[in-house]
């Protein structure tokens, strides 16, 4: 070989040399590019589950304050846009971790996290949809969706014009699930789409996404089971109010042709019995009892046994009675089937039972305020 020979060989393997130096120093300078991104993505992922949580605090906080069920319901229609958000950025993370294993870690040595991460991935779940993070998020996203639903539900006053939204609240729970369910779907497989689509002939890959799709035939029984939820709560709490206004009615009618003979100016003694009494005109309505309720700042005390009505509508309870002195009111309460038999299984023993509030089968008739109980005299 000539030397001019020589000196062209050498030329070119210089060249070559430098050419793989630097398509080395690209690859590890994407690489750590694609890295940041990574880590940058992630965190928008834990963002956006804390934006989630804090609108949540904010309104749920807000409606029950107000009672106010729109307010509440509105939050189950925020969460998809949030699970769209947070499922976008898994998309592009599981994308840069592909690009990095396929084009950088398999081409340039030493660089090999992505795929010892793939490999123990696979390991651990095989091919199975399991990914502890997105079953987390979504957990999140669901729940917030549900005690949303519950609390305007239940808890709030609702507006004829609200009901709908606890539909499309039902709707946007089984958004939720199909956005969180597709990014469980993109891990099923390792390989990066770019390699699938050229090394499969059109009719397996036809194949292969109907098989990747076939979840979506969930989806409308999905929807079908979170409207027939939404209806459900609906009709409990509908039946709900149908019986308190029953009790109110029927509290209307009573107190039209009811009296109370009590006076304010009755001195009783703790812990000594007193009488109440009244008239009441016709009957009551099956079902319903009249109680006597002793009432102390914000506790109320059935009193042991239930009113009974005279041939005449006279009226006497006898064993009216206070243990601690101080201010009373005495009241009059029409009460359904339900609270009564509730009150007279709490009419055992000695113990004198009290509660917050009235429960929603009762409902007050009429009221003696201002009676001062005397202190029980020492013997």
């Amino acid at each position: 070989m000539s030397g001019e020979a020589r000196r062209h060989v050498k030329r070119v393997g210089n060249e070559g040399s430098i050419r793989g130096n630097a398509a080395q120093e690209g690859r590890l300078a994407e690489y750590v590019a694609l890295r940041a991104e990574i880590l940058k993505r992630i965190e928008i992922r834990h963002q956006l589950c804390a934006i989630a949580l804090t609108i949540a605090g904010a309104l749920l906080g807000a409606g029950v304050a107000a009672g106010n069920a729109t307010v509440v319901l509105i939050l189950p229609l925020l969460i998809p846009f949030i699970a769209l958000a947070w499922a976008h950025n898994d998309l592009r993370v599981a994308q840069i971790a592909n690009h990095i294993r396929e084009e950088i870690e398999l081409k340039t040595p030493g660089i090999t996290w992505e795929l010892r991460l793939d490999a123990k991935r696979k390991g651990l779940y095989g091919e199975r949809l399991w990914r502890g993070s997105v079953v987390a998020y979504a957990g999140v996203f669901l729940f917030i969706q549900a005690v949303a639903l519950a609390i305007g539900s239940l808890a709030c006053e609702m507006a004829p014009a609200t009901r709908p939204l606890l539909v499309v609240g039902g709707m946007a729970m089984a958004a939720v699930f199909v956005i969180m369910a597709s990014s469980l779907l993109r891990f099923s497989r390792a390989e990066n789409a770019t390699i699938r689509h050229s090394t499969e002939s059109p009719k397996e890959e036809m194949s292969s996404m109907r098989r990747r799709l076939t979840w979506l035939k969930y989806v409308p029984s999905l929807v079908i089971a979170a409207v027939a939820i939404a209806s459900l709560v609906v009709s409990l709490r509908n039946t709900s109010r149908v019986a308190m206004l029953s009790v109110e009615h029927t509290a209307a009618t009573i107190r039209s042709r009811f009296t109370l003979d009590c006076d304010a100016q009755l001195r009783p003694v703790a812990k000594v019995p007193f009488s109440v009494s009244g008239f009441c005109e016709g009957s009551l309505p099956d079902g319903y009892r009249l109680w006597v309720v002793a009432v102390a700042g914000d506790r109320f005390y059935p009193m042991h046994p239930e009113i009974e009505l005279g041939d005449d509508g006279r009226w006497i309870h006898t064993n009216v009675r206070v243990d601690t002195p101080g201010l009373w009111t005495v009241a009059v309460v029409v009460a359904d089937s339900d609270v009564t038999m509730m009150w007279r299984g709490r009419s055992g023993g000695s113990e004198f039972l009290g509660a917050d509030e009235l429960p929603s089968g009762a409902h007050t008739i009429r009221s003696c305020y201002g009676i001062n109980v005397a202190p029980a005299s020492q013997p």
